[in-house]
């Protein structure tokens, strides 16, 4: 397993610091993130799965 730390300063995209970080994380936003705003966007179902799995 491997970890990453990215420093997001304020009102940074973490969409496009992904992307200047590494071509894995990059690859990562594009599967999670809307470019646009740097948010996640997961279908609801597994939004629903990952907020049971940390309580």
């Amino acid at each position: 397993m491997v970890f990453y730390r990215i420093r997001l300063t304020q009102r940074m995209n973490a969409y496009w610091a992904m992307e200047a970080e590494s071509e894995e994380l990059y690859e990562l936003a594009q599967a999670l993130l809307d470019p646009s705003m740097g948010y996640v966007t997961l279908p609801a179902g597994f939004q629903d799965l990952c907020l049971r799995w940390r309580r």
